[in-house]
């Protein structure tokens, strides 16, 4: 049987990764992205901003997010979880 993110613990490590992808196309720093930090609300970011963070999440972990779950991704926790599934 395979064994998923959540079952791995590789979870935290994929919000890491999420975390670095904010960070960079927020032009921020890491430490200033927190697994919690909403894009729009706590990050500023701005919808050309979101569709470059899709983009480059999707190139880096090799998935594809359809339109209307990128609605309701708005977290890197969101994301990693997302992620996390589309890898089981």
């Amino acid at each position: 049987m395979t064994r998923n993110a959540y079952e791995t613990g590789q979870l935290g490590e994929i919000t890491a990764g999420v975390r670095a992808v904010f960070a960079e196309i927020l032009e921020l720093d890491e430490i200033e992205v927190a697994a919690d930090s909403d894009f729009y609300d706590d990050l500023d970011g701005d919808s050309l901003q979101k569709l470059e963070l899709v983009m480059e999440t999707e190139r880096r972990f090799g998935v594809r997010f359809d339109q209307d779950t990128v609605a309701d991704l708005t977290t890197p926790r969101h994301f990693a979880e997302e992620i996390a599934l589309r890898a089981a």
